[in-house]
């Protein structure tokens, strides 16, 4: 099954705001404040507790900028669900 986008960020009102985010940054990505950005980023990810706020979105490059940034966010991600994994005997020890 192809993917389809995220049904959050598929809407016209989705694509306002980021044509809107991508305007006000003059396609300047924020993370390497370099031009030519062509997505729009939440620098707090919805995961985190960030919000489609315009103060909460910006310009980034797809590649690598926005790839680098969203591997380290998976990475804390996993980091914070290990710690909270209690440790569990192996059924087979039991």
């Amino acid at each position: 099954m192809a993917w389809k986008g995220d049904p959050r960020t598929s809407t016209p009102e989705w694509r306002a705001t980021r044509k809107r985010i991508m305007l006000r940054d003059n396609f300047i990505c924020h993370v390497c404040v370099q031009p030519g950005a062509d997505q729009c980023d939440h620098i707090t990810p919805v995961a985190e507790g960030g919000t489609d706020d315009d103060d909460n979105l910006a310009a980034i490059h797809a590649m690598p900028c926005h790839m680098t940034k969203t591997q380290r966010e998976a990475a804390r991600a996993r980091l914070r669900l290990s710690r909270h994994r209690p440790a569990r005997q192996h059924p087979g020890l039991i």
